[in-house]
């Protein structure tokens, strides 16, 4: 038992159970969690369970529900996203601060802080940024470094018992000449020069010319992984309102989809992802110089056309625009939320590589089904989750049947519940469904 307050519990509190059982893809696992006794304080507003186990205590709401502030967070799931990074996670980790209102990550100044060590600095959007501090409680150590997406990139000063350290990191690797004291000499003036490479490899002083040492604008971290897929931050920043959602973020979420999917429909689904498509019809499909690859994948698919129920290609058009194509019953369909001229060149090219396509009396068996279009420029790829999310919802319906109505804010909950199943350890994958035709979804 974890006692994460000092007050004896009372009645106004809550208790977590230490082990959930779940059935995940047809397989049970036993999720094992710490109980948590947690008395909420007297000006609690709220009081939240994520579904990634995380608990959190909301003591003040200003205006709108997108900043909570002075909130205590008790991180109750493995490899959270937002501690820094090389900070000691432990069963015992809190974060104390504002939060973001929409998916919960720490946002403005706040602490992380546990047994082992305190960490103290701004973040943004789940992320330290800026000038941060660092301090292990019980070996006397002190850090005080810039942080970029949650690890060091730039000057950083460390500090111990025995030694002071000053230099630069980028990526969270130490890159230049670093400068050492040590504290416990008589002469405080004397220090040692170390130098190092991107790598964070020690190099003898001067092997590197000065002006490899520039450092980076920005650093690159891979934040989440699954399967061959993984995000960087900056992928990751797509997930955002307004942003346009990168293709390896609609791919990771969308495989995570397939694999839900597998369970119940086995492989009565095909999903050839962007890559995918990329590798077959080139990243410029509308180009007059186009010409498509037969890969070995796909002479498997064509095989088994008459096994699958539905065959759907998400596609990055020209680099630029994602849209649905689905092979169903010899049909084939175009779901375009920018509807224009090239989608008939698209389903033409597309279409070269079913062999019956090749009878001219088969044109009539491709169509592009009039769905809502976008009325911005940045929501074509999560319009494409939408439209790919209904064909596997509705799998034994022809295409054309599907009621695909939505608006702008069923899309903008669409983005953030895809940027929730990944922070919450993918939890809820896909979005609540109603049976209501003209209201199937959250």
């Amino acid at each position: 038992m974890n006692e994460l307050d000092d007050n004896v519990l009372q009645e106004n509190s809550i208790s977590i159970p230490q082990t959930i059982t779940t059935k995940l893809f047809q397989q049970k696992h036993s999720i094992q969690k710490q109980m948590y006794k947690i008395k909420t304080p007297s000006n609690c507003q709220k009081l939240l369970l994520r579904p990634n186990g995380n608990i959190i205590i909301v003591s003040v709401i200003k205006g709108d529900f997108t900043i909570l502030q002075d909130c205590k967070l008790f991180i109750n799931c493995k490899n959270y996203i937002s501690i820094p990074r090389d900070f000691p996670e432990d069963d015992q980790t809190t974060y104390k601060g504002g939060l973001d209102g929409n998916h919960f990550l720490p946002y403005g100044y706040g602490t992380f802080e546990n047994q082992s060590g305190i960490f103290k600095g701004n973040f943004k959007d789940g992320f330290a940024f800026g000038s941060c501090v660092f301090e292990l409680k019980q070996k006397n150590y002190r850090q005080e470094c810039v942080y970029q997406w949650g690890q060091k990139h730039g000057q950083c000063t460390e500090i111990n018992e025995q030694f002071k350290s000053i230099g630069l990191y980028e990526n969270n690797l130490k890159h230049g000449i670093f400068v050492i004291k040590d504290l416990n000499t008589q002469n405080r003036s004397e220090q040692e020069r170390k130098e190092f490479y991107r790598n964070g490899i020690m190099r003898n002083i001067g092997e590197t010319k000065n002006n490899q040492y520039r450092l980076q604008q920005q650093t690159t971290r891979y934040l989440l992984y699954h399967k061959d897929y993984s995000i960087t931050n900056f992928s990751f920043k797509g997930f955002n309102y307004g942003e346009w959602l990168n293709q390896l973020g609609l791919d990771y979420y969308l495989q995570l989809v397939d694999d839900y999917y597998k369970v119940t429909h086995n492989k009565l689904v095909c999903l050839i992802n962007t890559v995918e498509c990329q590798d077959i019809f080139t990243s410029l499909i509308t180009s007059k110089d186009y010409k498509a690859s037969i890969l070995p994948k796909l002479l498997e698919v064509n095989v088994l056309l008459s096994e699958i129920k539905k065959l759907i290609f998400v596609m990055n058009v020209d680099r630029g625009h994602f849209l649905l194509l689905v092979y169903q019953n010899s049909f084939l369909y175009i779901l375009n939320s920018i509807r224009n001229k090239q989608d008939d060149i698209i389903l033409d090219r597309v279409a070269k590589i079913f062999p019956q396509f090749q009878n001219q009396s088969q044109n009539n068996k491709k169509l592009s089904i009039p769905i809502p279009q976008q009325n911005n420029g940045f929501d074509c790829g999560i319009h494409t989750i939408f439209n790919t999310l209904l064909q596997y919802k509705y799998i034994d319906k022809d295409v054309n049947q599907i009621d695909y109505t939505t608006n702008n804010k069923i899309m903008e909950q669409l983005r953030k519940h895809v940027k929730n199943v990944l922070l919450d350890d993918y939890a809820h994958i896909i979005p609540q469904f109603s049976n209501n035709k003209s209201n199937h979804r959250y």
